[in-house]
């Protein structure tokens, strides 16, 4: 028994050390190695938009240059993040393949057509064509913009809290709404308790005065019928005299030769 209990620690002592210390011929845990692929493409574009920018700007003008290569590698490296992000959607994901190899046929495309420009036309030709191959990058540029902002703008993260933000907006807006109403209705009840006291104190007609010669219109008086409201018999609290009710008139019968 204790011979078999020596012999599993001896086992377990093994396994354990092994684990710390591997054998030299043990297979080791396989890398993905895709991060080669990734730098490795970067860095066959990178030269060739820096060249293809480079000769349209002496082509044309310097700065042209810079429109080649915001178009090619400039926005490339863009799509490859957006593309990467744990939190981006399908569709998401489509927009930036498609900004991705737009990059990569601009940069194929005005290379090509700037080194056939070069070698094959001089002066006023050259410039056109140059000025050429600057505006079509200037155009896929813009396009570059118009997809990283659809990206952006209708993400679901930003989305969430656009109507988040709303609704906090809503509410404040209601509560400003309810306070500033609630404050005219706390207001009008003084006004109204000011003015019955005054009317009790024997001074609404001095005040009914005054308020007509501010204002022109008689508060005591709404239909303007010359007789004030609380006289008026006719007075239906809505500042206007009722209608009269009016019987109903009978035609006459028909005589017998008619």
């Amino acid at each position: 028994m204790n011979n078999e209990f020596e012999l599993m620690k001896q086992n377990v002592a093994k396994r354990i050390n092994n684990l710390i210390n591997p054998p030299r011929d043990a297979l080791k845990k396989p890398h993905n190695r895709l991060w080669i692929a990734l730098v490795a493409f970067n860095l066959i574009f990178f030269p060739l938009d820096v060249a293809t920018g480079f000769t349209v700007g002496i082509v044309t003008r310097w700065y042209y240059g810079f429109f080649v290569f915001g178009a090619g590698f400039g926005t490339m490296i863009i799509h490859e993040a957006l593309y990467s992000n744990p939190y981006a959607k399908f569709w998401q994901k489509v927009v930036s393949v498609v900004g991705f190899l737009t990059s990569i046929t601009i940069t194929a495309t005005i290379g090509i057509a700037a080194i056939i420009v070069n070698v094959l036309f001089t002066g006023y030709d050259q410039d056109l064509y140059g000025v050429i191959m600057a505006g079509a990058s200037f155009l896929v540029l813009f396009f570059h913009g118009l997809l990283i902002a659809v990206y952006y703008f209708a993400d679901a993260g930003i989305l969430a809290r656009q109507k988040a933000t709303s609704a906090l907006a809503h509410h404040e807006q209601l509560q400003t709404v309810f306070t500033m109403s609630e404050q005219i209705a706390t207001r009008m009840n003084a006004l109204e308790a000011r003015l019955l006291n005054a009317v009790q104190r024997g001074d609404g007609a001095r005040m009914n005065a005054s308020l007509k010669n501010l204002t022109g219109q008689d508060f005591l008086d709404d239909d303007g019928d010359g007789i004030p409201n609380y006289k008026d018999p006719d007075y239906n609290g809505n500042g206007s005299r009722p209608e009269p009710v009016r019987e109903p008139v009978s035609n006459p019968p028909a005589g017998r030769g008619q």
